[in-house]
């Protein structure tokens, strides 16, 4: 797994004015009022869901469904081996990139991992607020 951290800037496309504000109560905020938490890219190709834990300040997730048919479900008691969507049932399997912004500063750190959500798809989410 990768960590990048970066330093942001807020423009503003009417006048090009640059801003420093720092996005993490707007991005709470939105977490918990949860209007949308469900964001779709390349025409809905890339499913994002942008949540938040309860126990944990100032970090954040940012899942994609993970492709269930490449997992199964193994009872290693028994030896029984079952689809996962099986037992899932109405819940997802997600990969989960975790992304940390500083309450007082214009940082950002976000993990990477293989088949998850990147900077990308940050930079993509942080256009829809």
């Amino acid at each position: 797994m990768k960590l990048n951290y970066f330093a942001y800037t807020i423009t503003d496309n009417n006048d090009s004015n640059v801003y420093f504000d720092n996005i993490s109560d707007i991005i709470k905020s939105f977490c918990l009022g949860r209007k949308r938490a469900l964001f779709e890219k390349n025409k809905g190709l890339k499913k994002l869901y942008l949540a938040m834990p309860s126990t944990i300040q100032n970090i954040y997730y940012l899942t994609t469904p993970a492709i269930i048919t490449a997992y199964k479900a193994v009872n290693r008691a028994s030896g029984i081996v079952n689809d996962l969507s099986a037992v899932l049932g109405k819940e997802s399997l997600e990969k989960v990139t975790y992304f940390y912004i500083d309450p007082s500063y214009p940082i950002i750190g976000i993990t990477e991992g293989k088949g998850g959500a990147d900077i990308d798809d940050l930079q993509f989410l942080s256009m829809k607020f």
